[in-house]
């Protein structure tokens, strides 16, 4: 019985690691295929750049904004300290 069950662990562990293997491969082969779609279709090429761009713009809209209410604080805190040191 115990000869019996480690067996069965070998055989699972072993199953495990070709269905690991073949998986991985899997999706080898259709990164490489979907890069060579992207290499070789413009409107795929298009559509993806165009997502792209979206999401930097989204990105450089939020640093615009930081910037700005970043620069309205200094500015904010400079002219409080100079109206404290001009009303001294």
């Amino acid at each position: 019985m115990d000869q019996r069950a480690h067996l069965n662990r070998t055989l699972w562990f072993r199953l495990k690691g070709f269905f690991c293997k073949a998986f991985t491969n899997l999706g080898r082969i259709l990164k490489t295929l979907y890069i060579l779609c992207y290499l070789t279709d413009p409107i795929l090429r298009q559509t993806v750049q165009l997502q792209l761009n979206k999401s930097n713009m989204g990105l450089m809209r939020v640093r615009w904004w930081a910037y700005c209410w970043v620069r309205w604080l200094l500015s904010s805190l400079l002219n409080l300290t100079r109206w404290q040191t001009w009303n001294c």
